[in-house]
């Protein structure tokens, strides 16, 4: 005779439950109700047998197979796969947020800081249209130009471009100009001229052996004749470079011309400003347009300059003897 059963299985009633194969083979398939169900959908839950049948289910349904994280779930069906589904939905939105946060490029400032907002406004009291550049540019960063507001007076940083005396062709190869560690005092006209240093510049490129100096200060009402004079004064931190501005010394204020480049010029073009070596700096800028500080560009009378148009000036004193 069998043995009798022991514990709950002595219950008649009670029966083990079928196995996990029985199971889900008691369950049909949802779309051709044919084979018994062996996948289940993601998004909706419906039950199929093949990869088949789970195609024409996206397709008949339009199902897009993908179950929806942001679905709503009662509290009393809530599980351990709905809970580490909701982490990793957010885990997943803090990898997207901080991937876009470092990707986004650094919008521009449009709140200029403190100094530059005056500096530009006492440009403009000047009449002169003062221009910053983005932060980071080359430019911005050697901008030294200031404004002394106890006197009322505007520094500019100046760069001086001595071209070849032989007006070549300009050059593509730059130099980092080396600045001179302390400013040197001047008569009030330049302070502060900085070292010698060999590279083409913002407009258009200068011809090879050319010489740019550096007035790191410089007051807008001083001539520009005598700021010129003392940008070819001989001084112990360019003496080694002094013999490539002998061509400019020996010809004199009078053999020489100084231009300014034009604003907004066109592909190629290299359009400049005369500028009268009578005036003074500020008057030689009024309705200028100036990027970060003046560029001036020296050259000898009678020498070829490469420039496509020179806008003339007019000195007061030249109208008045016509």
């Amino acid at each position: 005779e069998p043995q009798a059963l022991q514990g709950p299985l002595a219950d008649p009633e009670v029966q083990p439950p079928p196995p996990q194969s029985q199971a889900v083979q008691a369950r049909g398939c949802g779309e051709c109700s044919e084979s018994s169900a062996k996948y289940k959908c993601p998004a909706c839950g419906v039950r199929t047998c093949s990869l088949k049948c789970v195609k024409a289910h996206k397709q008949r349904t339009g199902c897009s197979g993908v179950r929806d994280r942001t679905a709503f779930v009662p509290m009393d069906k809530m599980g351990d796969r709905e809970m580490f589904s909701d982490i990793a939905l957010l885990d997943d939105i803090k990898r997207v947020r901080d991937v876009a946060r470092k990707s986004r490029p650094i919008p521009p400032r449009k709140d200029l800081p403190h100094f530059m907002k005056n500096l530009r406004f006492q440009a403009r009291k000047r009449g002169v249209r003062l221009l910053f550049l983005q932060p980071g540019m080359k430019r911005r960063g050697e901008n030294t130009s200031f404004h002394l507001r106890a006197k009322d007076q505007l520094f500019w940083r100046v760069e001086w471009q001595f071209a070849a005396p032989d007006g070549g062709a300009p050059s593509t190869s730059t130099s980092t100009p080396v600045e001179e560690k302390g400013a040197g005092e001047g008569k009030g006209a330049g302070e502060g001229s900085s070292a010698v240093a060999d590279r083409a510049t913002a407009d258009g490129g200068v011809a090879a052996g050319a010489v740019t100096l550096v007035s790191a200060k410089v007051l807008d009402s001083c001539s520009l004749a005598d700021l010129l004079q003392e940008a070819l004064t001989m001084q112990k931190e360019r003496a080694t470079e002094y013999h490539k501005l002998l061509p400019f010394v020996e010809a004199g204020l009078a053999n020489l011309c100084c231009f300014l480049p034009a604003h907004k010029q066109k592909e190629g073009e290299r359009n400049v400003h005369e500028m009268l070596l009578a005036k003074s700096l500020g008057e030689n800028l009024v309705g200028k347009t100036i990027v970060e500080f003046p560029v001036i560009s020296v050259r000898l009378k009678g020498e070829p300059t490469g420039f496509t148009h020179v806008y003339k000036s007019i000195n007061k004193t030249e109208r008045r003897g016509e």
